[in-house]
Order: C-alpha cells, then structure tokens, then sequence
C-alpha cells in the first residue's frame, strides 16, 4: 500500500508541475515575425510609437488625409498587428483611417507577459487615445479585437465607454473580471 502512495504523490506533483509550467509558459508568448506588411497590399502606412504602460507599443497608422472614421485593431493571442494587414487595407479604401498595433509582449511592443485581456485594456485605451488626438474632432473612433485584442477592448470599453463610439468583438474568450 505504501508503495502505491508514493507512486500516487509522485504522479500528482509531476501533474502539477506541468500545469504549473503550462501556466508559465502561456503568460509568456513566444514572439510570432511580422509576416505581412500594409506595403506588401499596396498600402501606405506608417510606422508609429504609442505611448504605453509599459512602453512604446509599436503600430502602423494608415490615413487618408479625411478620414470618415478610425478603426483601432486588436490582435488576438500569440499574434501581432500583421493579423489585421487584409482588413485594414479594406477599411481604407472605404475611407477609414486604421491602427493596427501589438500588445504589450508581443511582435515589436516590449513586455514579456500578458494577462490574455485585462491589462491589455490599458494598451486598448492608449492606442485609441493616440488615434483620436490624430483625427479631426468628431471623428467616429472604434476598436475591433479578435480573441484576446476582443477581451482586451470589452474591459476598455467597460473602463472608459467614453472613448469609442463603436466596438467589434469577434471570438472573445472567457476571462476572469479580477487583476491576476
């Protein structure tokens, strides 16, 4: 019986050491290269710095010179800005301008963790800050996030409605409503 204890304790510490290490590493993303450029669509843009929590998140602005309106585009999970590079380019021959833009910890933004949305936030709100100090005022501004960028702008928006006067969630996950 004894043996089997041991066995038991040894197979539930392993199981959670595991976990443990799987909840490390998924805080911690590997950096995915920026695989598409707005160029690469024949799309100009340019290359911008958006003050931030934890530094200078690295974004693209696209702008025709009378925007009808902005979209902010938030990446999803293990992602970058390039994830919105096709979209963006059909926003702006609509006559949008668009930023799209990488989170902290991720692509060319610096950081090393993520809260996979609830700290994120703060990047949201700077970001579309940025791009409404960038437009004429009364310019319609809004966010769209994909999977955790979904997340992120939920809980900005919920923070500061003020700011957006419009929001695309698509494919937002489940996350806790605390500081983790």
């Amino acid at each position: 019986m004894v043996p089997m204890l041991g066995f038991l304790l040894a197979l539930v510490l392993v199981y959670a050491g595991g976990l443990t290490l799987a909840a490390w590493l998924a805080v911690r993303p590997r950096r995915l290269p920026i695989v598409l450029h707005p160029a690469q669509l024949g799309v100009d843009s340019v290359r911008v710095d958006v003050p931030g929590e934890v530094g200078d998140l690295h974004a693209w602005w696209i702008a025709p010179a009378e925007p009808v309106g902005v979209v902010v585009f938030a990446h999803g999970y293990y992602l970058n800005r390039a994830e919105w590079v096709v979209e963006a380019a059909r926003f702006r021959a609509k006559g949008y301008a668009c930023l799209l833009f990488d989170f902290r910890a991720f692509g060319g933004s610096p950081g090393t963790v993520t809260s996979v949305g609830f700290r994120e936030r703060a990047d949201v709100i700077s970001t579309v800050e940025w791009a409404r100090a960038h437009v004429p005022a009364g310019t319609p501004v809004g966010a769209w996030g994909s999977s955790m960028g979904a997340a992120a702008v939920a809980f900005a928006a919920g923070e500061r409605p003020e700011l957006f006067d419009f929001v695309v969630l698509d494919s937002s996950p489940v996350v806790p409503l605390a500081d983790t």
